[in-house]
């Protein structure tokens, strides 16, 4: 009997044995497959984080690359419509990246910004579709990981900084001394009335210098762009009419001998006395700009070109001169005189600044020139825009002086290249 109880004890432990080995074994199956699905989980959150970087990476590189392009910093013309199409432009593939389709650049215009969900903070006139006003935009770019699995948008307005008074110059040449043009000069206004604004005398009765505006019976409206900027002058100017010349002497449209222009001119050579740059308050300068010279010159000394940047030294001539655009700032005189040099573009108008004296006597100057010193005039060059001289104007060539309000109140087109900037607080990341 003893033998039989034994014998069925030791089945009963071993069958406990194989009951806990077997336990043991669920336990450490389930322990190796947490383990191995932990592990996986991790690979996969490592991998969806690598992800993520990658996409925000991507987007922060297309953000830095539309606001470039919205600057027009190292390109032809800044805004939205690069290629002048009339619509905004959609950026995918051209963003410098190794991989196709990492940033997705989206410019969205006015009417479009309803479509952007979740809204951002709104921009300060956002630009619109067409040929409208390009001067700020909302800016939405996609970035995406390198497999295209993880994306992230973010969104910035970015808007233009207003360097001109009152909308800009309304004259073609505006002088803080004499004009003393003896070639035959002609300066043609079509938006207003008046196309010399000087602080000393206007010398017309004795040159070939002849003076147009718009036909008193036409309006502004009446004509196309290119036509209010129209510079043909042979064999006849269309669009006009004649107000001063050598025969018809002074017109309406010259204003000389202005006080108000003689005072700022006083007022520049007293802070200059003073230890200032020529253009604290009631200054010459400061009647056109909301910025000081100095300024101007840290503007046009952001803007990089193959050499450098548009901040120029003194003696700088048509080499150093053709093809630039935007803000350039000469440190001390300046020459144009071949004929090829153009500086800014119809579309993309430029502020050129000559801390001195600027010799003009061949070229085309699209935009604003400003010059601090004397401005002398030989051979045919031109400016549609608007001329500025603290200095004297003479000279005995055939200048061209066309007005255009682009560079100055005008919504028209894109701004000018190195004038844009981020707008405060606008930017969203989702």
């Amino acid at each position: 009997m003893k033998s039989k109880s034994k014998k069925a004890l030791n089945s009963q432990n071993g069958a406990a044995t194989l009951f806990t080995a077997v336990i043991l074994l669920i336990a450490t199956t389930l322990v190796a497959f947490m383990a191995g699905k932990t592990a996986l989980q991790e690979v996969k959150m490592t991998a969806n984080n690598y992800r993520a970087s990658q996409a925000i990476t991507a987007a922060d590189a297309g953000m830095d690359y539309a606001l470039a392009y919205f600057n027009g910093v190292g390109l032809a013309i800044a805004g939205s419509d690069h290629d002048n199409d009339g619509t905004l432009d959609h950026i995918d593939n051209d963003v410098g990246f190794v991989n196709p389709n990492r940033a997705t650049i989206i410019f969205y215009s006015e009417s479009s910004l309803a479509a952007v969900t979740p809204a951002p903070l709104p921009c300060v006139n956002p630009s619109v579709d067409g040929t409208g006003n390009q001067k700020s935009a909302l800016i939405q770019v996609t970035g995406t990981s390198d497999d295209g699995i993880a994306s992230r948008t973010i969104f910035q307005c970015v808007g233009t900084r207003n360097l001109l008074k009152g909308g800009g110059p309304k004259q073609s040449l505006i002088s803080g001394a004499s004009v003393g043009l003896t070639g035959s000069a002609q300066i043609i206004n079509r938006y207003s009335d008046l196309n010399i604004w000087s602080a000393d005398s206007t010398a017309i009765s004795g040159g070939a210098m002849e003076t147009y505006i718009r036909p008193t019976d036409m309006e502004i409206s009446d004509l196309t762009e290119a036509e209010l900027i129209d510079d043909t002058t042979s064999p006849s100017i269309p669009n006009v009419q004649k107000v001063s010349s050598g025969g018809l002497g002074g017109g309406t449209d010259t204003y000389q001998n202005d006080a108000f222009l003689a005072a700022a001119k006083t007022a520049t050579v007293a802070n200059i006395s003073g230890g200032g740059d020529g253009s604290g308050p009631g200054t010459f300068f400061n009647l056109f700009f909301t910025e000081s010279l100095t300024a101007m010159s840290e503007i046009a000394n952001g803007i990089p070109t193959a050499t450098g940047t548009q901040l120029l030294s003194s003696g700088i001539s048509d080499a150093g001169l053709d093809g630039l655009g935007g803000v350039v700032f000469v440190n001390g005189d300046a020459s144009m005189n071949a004929n090829g040099t153009t500086i800014g573009a119809i579309d993309a108008p430029a502020i050129v600044i000559v801390d001195g004296d600027f010799d003009f006597s061949g070229g085309t100057i699209y935009g604003l020139v400003y010059v601090t010193g004397d401005t002398t005039i030989t051979g045919n060059p031109s400016v549609i825009g608007t001329t500025i001289s603290e200095g004297s104007v003479s000279g005995s060539g055939t200048l061209k002086l066309v007005y255009a309000r682009k560079i100055g109140d005008s919504t028209d087109g894109p701004p000018i290249i190195g004038t844009t900037g981020i707008i405060s607080g606008s930017w969203r990341d989702w």
